[in-house]
């Protein structure tokens, strides 16, 4: 009687095609989740500049919003909150929310990813800008 003898284990190549398909599904996914990570980081600039907005009306009351930028700068000192805030967008969006305020208008804008988005006190909801900067009422 002859024995034989199977070989047990994977050749070379087939490691190698395991290896490179691995590689290609991981390059998909790391891919996926850095778009779906900037989207996050984008609507979360987004939401903090909704919640300047709800801040500038309470800080405003009826009254000015002049007090609320001081140049093209939020003024940090209107409110309690207001310090965190800008931090948390100028953290989300990678530079600073730029600020436009009058008596009767009130306007604060940041650059995401996706363009620049704006929120204005006085049109009451979102509004997309063509630029950071082109806020101004």
């Amino acid at each position: 009687m002859k024995k034989s003898f199977l070989k047990k284990g994977f050749t070379l190549i087939e490691l190698l095609v395991v290896i490179a398909i691995i590689g290609i599904l991981s390059g998909i996914v790391l891919t996926s989740l850095n778009s779906a990570r900037t989207k996050a980081k984008e609507a979360r600039a987004i939401a903090g500049l909704s919640q300047m907005r709800t801040i500038a009306e309470i800080v405003a009351d009826g009254g000015s919003y002049a007090s609320l930028c001081s140049g093209t700068a939020i003024d940090e000192s209107a409110d309690a909150s207001l310090p965190a805030l800008v931090a948390d967008i100028t953290l989300q969006a990678g530079v600073a929310p730029i600020c436009y305020a009058d008596a009767s208008n009130f306007c604060v804008s940041v650059a995401v990813t996706g363009g620049a988005k704006c929120v204005s006190a006085t049109s009451g909801g979102d509004v997309v800008c063509t630029a950071a900067d082109s806020c101004n009422p």
